[in-house]
């Protein structure tokens, strides 16, 4: 009878899940579309029978929610590509591909994935980030202790429970949803960035665009709830403040600005913050900032997004200077794997660092005379003056496949750090001194 009434297509889901089911769906021309769902259906083999009753009477069908995490994407990218009639977007949840359990997951680009061409599905589970995430149960998931009747068989009890959230960026959620993570004892990590010049290759956002991904990335694979809040995209850079595009501010007011960021996370609940930096010129100020309010209480610790998964950068590095430089080949093949789905960016990148010769000196020095600074271990920033060529490390070597193994390992070591950090046992405030008769 809807069917009959209705002004608009009817898709039907959760009453197609069998065989049986599209079969009385066709016989009551009950819908115009039908979602198939190998999950519940009984494999592959059971959707693609489905998927021929349907085409033998006209209707088209999709895939009802197109999996999660690579091995379901994978099986449903080969439904998709071997039933004729299938012809509509499959049903995804994207937010939830920040993270996965394969070695290489599964890239969307432009709205649509590739059909993995490897044996098999074609992905490769990584053994280390299944046991990471391992969970006793997925709060009111079909795993759910209190829903048994939905799964076959008897679901095993794994080791911990894992809290989840629609997104895990701050401003996604709504106030009831930050209360909610909140609750549940979430991690807060600020990404601060920079604006400032990266040679004439990369875009002045650089810092924060790599330390907002890496912070979500990050977040998504980490075993403890965790909430990404607003970028700082305007930090410490004076040394570069001789080129058009650096903005930058005074110490005072970037302490005094985190000061009441951390303030209003804090007021909202949560107990553990961390910034994640993303620009080298920040770190000074960040340790001294971090130490005021540790010191008053306040745990807002840092971290730079590639301090903890540095041995793996070193190995993945093809240049000759294969540690972190300024608009180098890590952040110049992070940016080309960032924005690999608009090619026409990855050309100029590309075109602009071709002639570009590696750099290992230090742009403070004028010299070829051996650098006292080096030798002592001494600090002197790194000043980019008017004449600079802007950049610091080998650039030229940088590359869409470098930059997805370099986000790759970052994505890992990072969301490690953040679930430990999270949890860790640490000391915070201070303890006035006793006085002598006290």
């Amino acid at each position: 009878m809807v069917e009959r009434c209705r002004p608009t297509s009817v898709a039907l889901d959760e009453s197609a899940y069998t065989l049986a089911d599209v079969g009385n769906v066709v016989r009551a021309q009950a819908a115009d579309i039908i979602l198939l769902d190998p999950h519940e259906a009984g494999g592959l083999w059971q959707c693609i029978k489905q998927a021929a009753v349907a085409e033998a009477v006209g209707i088209p069908v999709t895939l009802h929610s197109g999996g999660e995490l690579a091995l379901s994407q994978a099986d449903c990218l080969h439904l998709a590509a071997s039933i004729p009639n299938m012809n509509i977007p499959i049903d995804s949840e994207y937010s939830y591909h920040t993270a996965d359990i394969v070695k290489h997951p599964l890239i969307t680009s432009e709205g649509s994935m590739p059909v993995p061409e490897k044996p098999g599905l074609g992905v490769t589970p990584d053994v280390d980030l299944l046991e990471r995430h391992r969970a006793a149960e997925v709060h009111l998931a079909y795993l759910h202790s209190r829903r048994p009747g939905l799964v076959p068989g008897k679901a095993t009890l794994l080791k911990e429970t894992i809290v989840t959230f629609r997104s895990n960026l701050w401003t996604d959620l709504t106030r009831s949803e930050i209360a909610a993570a909140r609750d549940a004892g979430a991690l807060v990590v600020i990404p601060i960035g920079s604006t400032e010049q990266h040679a004439n290759h990369l875009p002045v956002g650089t810092d924060s665009l790599a330390a907002t991904e890496m912070s979500l990335l990050a977040a998504g694979a980490a075993s403890h709830p965790v909430l990404v809040a607003p970028t700082v995209t305007v930090a410490f850079s004076p040394h570069h403040a001789s080129f058009p595009g650096t903005i930058t501010l005074k110490l005072a007011t970037l302490s005094a600005l985190l000061e009441d960021i951390t303030a209003s996370i804090e007021r909202a609940g949560f107990k553990r913050q961390l910034m994640v930096n993303g620009h080298g010129g920040n770190r000074g100020p960040l340790i001294a900032i971090s130490t005021e309010l540790i010191t008053a209480g306040r745990e807002v610790g840092y971290v730079d997004y590639w301090s903890p998964p540095a041995a793996d950068i070193a190995s993945i590095l093809t240049g000759e200077r294969r540690v972190v430089g300024h608009a180098c080949e890590m952040e110049t093949a992070m940016v080309m794997a960032m924005e690999k789905h608009r090619p026409e960016r990855v050309a100029f990148y590309q075109q602009q660092v071709e002639n570009l010769e590696p750099r290992r000196e230090s742009p403070y020095w004028r010299s070829s005379a051996p650098n006292p600074i080096l030798e002592a271990a001494a600090w002197w920033p790194p000043i980019y003056l008017g004449d600079d060529p802007g950049y610091q490390g080998d650039p030229r070597r940088g590359s869409v496949e470098t930059g997805e193994r370099l986000i790759a390992a970052i994505t890992d070591r990072l969301g490690t750090f953040f679930t430990r950090f999270a949890t860790a046992d640490l000391k915070s405030g201070v303890v006035p001194p006793v006085r002598q008769g006290d």
